[in-house]
């Protein structure tokens, strides 16, 4: 009965032949009876890293290192592979930054350890090594890559939960939110002397420039402080005013690029003024604004999330109508009629708030590009319906 198990066990039949390679290796000095005993592991466990490892220093013997290297090679493949199909198993990107130290590819083991670190936690000299190369990136190219475009930002950047009648919705209450909560310049600490010119923007910070031109973004107005340091924020509607220190701007280091990207993804869709606003403002806000679209009906979510009904939170709501009406206008009033229309579908507004702050991460991890610099950077306060941090990017 036992035998028959590990013959229905691949893994188990894999080590069957890991240990009879030994022995004809170790005891028998007979590499070729190793090398097919090898192979015949192989084929049961193409992952296993110790049939990897002694293939390999046959091979090497045999072949030379070219040789050893193909087959190294090789086997990073099949772990991308791997991971391609089970993203969530952590020991095989240990297993890749393993093949990858062994082949001196220093970036690829940086990379394999990085995400890694994102599901487990890494050795001493694993945080070491990862620091170390850390420490060494360059600078962003001037051009980042090929723009993205609409349908890419929408289907493979955008949060799933940013989308829907809200955001149809939000073409109007975002800008009068902003007039009533968006900074100034001076309260934000800019002066308009800071102000770059688009010329001057390209060429004293092409890193910053080439991130913008990716997402697709232009008639910023941008400043940029030598006085400050890790600031990036949009402020403004219509004409947004991209706010940036030196550092953010020069992208020098990954914090600084994380805070790029989600700035930028702040201006692209409009939502700056999210990271200002809790969960009760902004359904109060969506409820507002189905009031002043004549619903006499509020969507159910948004009046039990909201505890509409009940006296204080009913007079809290007519506050928030009296908010809007100076900068929601007659015009603006047209487009929210026809957009309330579909109000019976819009869900919680604040897990849509999620989507649209998750967005931003996400587009911050894009450009920085290393996770746990992004993680180490957001601002727990702003991600609150999400699980763990991982999960904002």
């Amino acid at each position: 009965h036992e035998c028959a198990s590990r013959r229905a066990n691949p893994i188990a039949r894999a080590r069957d032949f890991l240990r009879i390679a030994e022995i004809h290796r170790r005891h028998r000095n007979d590499p070729q009876s190793a090398l097919a005993a090898l192979e015949r592991a192989r084929q049961f466990d193409p992952l296993n890293l110790d049939t990897i490892r002694e293939l390999a220093e046959l091979i090497g013997d045999a072949e030379g290192v070219r040789a050893r290297n193909r087959l190294l090679r090789g086997a990073a493949r099949d772990l991308r592979a791997a991971i391609v199909e089970t993203p969530g198993r952590a020991p095989l990107y240990e297993r890749l930054g393993v093949v990858n130290r062994w082949l001196g590819e220093e970036e690829g083991r940086f990379f394999a350890l990085s995400a890694y670190s994102s599901l487990r936690s890494l050795s001493s000299e694993q945080r070491s090594f990862v620091s170390n190369m850390r420490s060494k990136i360059g600078p962003l190219p001037e051009v980042m890559g090929q723009p993205i475009t609409p349908d890419d930002w929408r289907t493979r950047l955008a949060h799933p939960a940013f989308s829907g009648v809200a955001s149809e919705l939000w073409l109007t209450l975002g800008p009068a939110l902003e007039s009533i909560h968006g900074g100034t310049l001076e309260s934000c600490g800019f002066t308009r002397g800071e102000k770059v010119s688009g010329r001057a923007f390209r060429k004293s910070y092409p890193a910053a420039f080439s991130v913008l031109e990716a997402f697709g973004i232009s008639g910023l107005d941008v400043f940029v402080s030598e006085g400050k340091r890790n600031t990036a924020r949009v402020i403004g509607s219509g004409k947004p005013r991209l706010l940036l220190s030196a550092d953010v701007a020069a992208a020098d280091t990954l914090g600084a690029r994380f805070l790029l990207g989600r700035a930028a993804a702040q201006a692209k869709d409009g939502t700056a003024v999210l990271y200002d606003l809790g969960d009760e403002d902004i359904r109060l806000y969506f409820a507002a604004i189905g009031r002043m679209a004549g619903l006499q009906r509020l969507p159910t979510d948004v009046t039990r999330l909201a505890h509409l009904g009940e006296p204080e939170a009913d007079e809290l709501l007519e506050r928030y109508v009296r908010q809007l009406q100076k900068p929601i206008g007659r015009a603006e009033r047209k487009s929210l009629a026809v957009a309330s229309s579909s109000m019976s579908e819009l869900g919680d507004p604040a897990v849509w708030r999620m989507g649209a702050v998750v967005t931003g991460a996400r587009a911050g991890l894009l450009v920085c590009g290393d996770l746990e610099s992004s993680l180490a950077t957001l601002d727990p306060v702003s991600y609150t319906h999400s699980p763990s941090p991982r999960d904002c990017v």
